[in-house]
């Protein structure tokens, strides 16, 4: 996935974007436990070299937060105006640089995971970091999230499907919303490689992606 300067699949000002999306899926609502498994591959200069396509470029993350693979984002039903809604769960490549637009991030370079959910008007946001970004190396993920406004669950397995990266069996997957709207939210699948507005080509690889509703089926999908 190669996102361009004039690459807007968001409408969002100031970004760049691509996306493979999944329509909502039943097992994007309450009270359904999902497993997701895929891999990830941020190339370098070296790798594009040697192997890349035609348009294809180094991975080169914008700074600050905004450099997201893979999104549950809430879905698209009228929210009150005091909403505070984005993607229930994001993964995600974080710098520490000061967020300017049109420039590389390189400090501290690292994956992470945003958690929304709860009160819309506040929701509770945990950011979790993960490991410093490796380039050139296949990442194989695996998510455990049951989607619930208030006993969710979110793990996160990276490398190693023995021991998660991170642990919550009890945490807000979904939106809660006051009465006359739809409550609780519920998700859609998005693979995007959307970023900050940048003047360079920026790629991403990803491998085969399954959902099932157990551990075993989605580790044994491919």
């Amino acid at each position: 996935m190669t996102v361009t300067p004039t690459a807007h699949a968001s409408p969002a000002a100031n970004s760049d974007s691509v996306y493979l999306w999944e329509r909502g899926q039943y097992w994007n609502h309450q009270p359904y436990e999902i497993w997701l498994r895929t891999s990830l591959m941020f190339p370098s200069a070296a790798a594009i070299s040697s192997s890349g396509s035609s348009g294809e470029a180094p991975f080169a993350p914008t700074t600050g937060e905004w450099n997201w693979f893979l999104e549950f984002h809430n879905d698209s039903n009228p929210m009150p105006g005091c909403a505070k809604e984005f993607a229930n769960i994001s993964l995600d490549v974080k710098t520490d640089d000061p967020v300017q637009s049109g420039v590389v991030g390189t400090k501290n370079v690292r994956l992470a995971m945003r958690i929304m959910g709860g009160n819309d008007c506040s929701p509770k946001i945990v950011w979790v970091d993960g490991p410093q970004l490796q380039w050139n190396h296949w990442y194989e993920m695996l998510l455990h999230i049951k989607w619930d406004a208030k006993d969710g669950i979110v793990e996160w397995y990276v490398d190693n499907f023995k021991t998660a990266y991170y642990s919550d069996l009890k945490i807000p997957t979904l939106f809660t919303r006051p009465e006359g709207y739809v409550s609780p939210s519920y998700t859609t699948l998005t693979v995007p490689n959307y970023r900050l507005h940048a003047p360079w080509n920026s790629t991403i690889y990803v491998g085969p992606l399954a959902v099932g509703s157990t551990r075993r089926s989605a580790l044994n999908a491919f």
